[in-house]
């Protein structure tokens, strides 16, 4: 599965978490500790691709949130740049 992260559509904590949510049907709570949870646990791999990251506000904590499910699960990777097509 791959998830596009748009900071342009989704530019603070609580649109992050409902597009996560979306995805996944098992996350029931809109914070980073269910996402966490959520992420941690799964075995199908996910591509997380975050483009116009500079529009998200508290980035840096976000980004911290997917480090730590990275850590928990290496099917999880995530990506991020500041336009789509730039690498």
């Amino acid at each position: 599965m791959k998830i596009l992260l748009d900071g342009n559509k989704y530019s603070n904590k609580l649109e992050i978490l409902k597009l996560f949510q979306f995805h996944l049907k098992e996350m029931y709570s809109l914070n980073y500790d269910a996402l966490i949870d959520v992420l941690s646990e799964l075995k199908e791999p996910i591509e997380i691709e975050i483009i116009n990251y500079q529009n998200i506000q508290n980035f840096n904590e976000f980004k911290d949130v997917l480090d730590i499910i990275c850590n928990d699960n290496s099917n999880i990777k995530y990506i991020y740049k500041k336009r789509p097509n730039c690498y």
